[in-house]
């Protein structure tokens, strides 16, 4: 551990061990761990859909409290998921059992129910608690120990830094990496009447594309375009509209040719979108 450096990752069982180190400061602490009630607690990531396959778009709660922390870049790159704000650990809860989410972000104490109870909720719910949790509390050592017993895949210590919650909501969800990649298409709406809009792309990944457009698409509103991908030929592809963050849209490719995969991986690779610190 160095102080003022870089966040420090300790295991859950080795928080009895640490009273000498939390006197010291630290610029974040995460504890990652595994819960325990089953393998699909374990193994809590998803799957990505396999070639030619429809995209499913997964959920992210995150508590509003917590939500208010976290830059809109990180949002911006989630794009291909849909954002669901609870109030509370109660509202999470009711929230998850309808939605069935991904990753629930939320807080150690809140109003109501307590994120102790909130994961015990979850983890006994046996068709809803493969789902990831992280917990937020504050860098103490009551509140690190309260958090611990909790049964999270991680605890995150407030102030949130960016760059920690990036690296384990990647992680969590699976998140394919994204590329930079500038080219200007025409596309068709699915709306009524029919219009054709010009498009640019700013990033692109096997989920989908972050475009700006010269006209207003409305989220669900479906995309039908010819893109050049540097291959051999262009691809005609679907994608939805859904995301709108002041005039910028996240797509999602409703199907994916294997060989326009295949040229969005190379792509990816060869021009990776360079990660940000909030």
């Amino acid at each position: 551990m160095e102080n003022g450096g870089d966040p420090c990752y300790i295991p859950v069982h080795l928080l009895g061990m640490m009273r000498s180190a939390l006197d010291q400061p630290c610029s974040s602490f995460i504890f990652s761990f595994v819960p325990q009630p089953s393998a699909s607690c374990r193994h809590s990531r998803v799957n990505a859909p396999g070639v030619g396959e429809a995209l499913v778009m997964r959920k992210i709660i995150f508590v509003d409290r917590i939500k208010q922390n976290v830059g809109l870049d990180l949002f911006e790159e989630l794009s291909d998921f849909e954002m669901l704000t609870a109030y509370s650990n109660a509202d999470a809860l009711r929230i998850h059992r309808k939605e069935k989410a991904a990753l629930i972000i939320t807080e150690l104490y809140g109003s109501g129910m307590s994120a102790q109870q909130f994961c015990a909720q979850i983890r006994d719910d046996e068709e809803r608690r493969g789902v990831s949790i992280i917990v937020c509390c504050r860098d103490n050592e009551i509140e690190l120990q309260e958090a611990a017993q909790c049964r999270a895949n991680a605890v995150l210590t407030l102030p949130l830094r960016g760059s920690v919650l990036r690296q384990k909501v990647y992680e969590f969800l699976n998140i394919r990496a994204r590329g930079s990649f500038h080219a200007q298409f025409s596309a068709r709406t699915s709306g009524s009447p029919r219009m054709a809009i010009d498009c640019r792309t700013e990033n692109i990944s096997v989920t989908g594309m972050l475009i700006s457009a010269d006209a207003e698409l409305r989220r669900g509103e479906l995309l039908q375009y010819s893109i050049d991908l540097a291959s051999s030929r262009p691809f005609e592809m679907q994608a939805e509209v859904v995301r709108n963050e002041r005039g910028r849209y996240g797509v999602r490719f409703s199907r994916l040719d294997p060989a326009a995969r295949r040229a969005i991986e190379v792509l990816v690779s060869r021009n990776p979108c360079p990660q940000r610190t909030l």
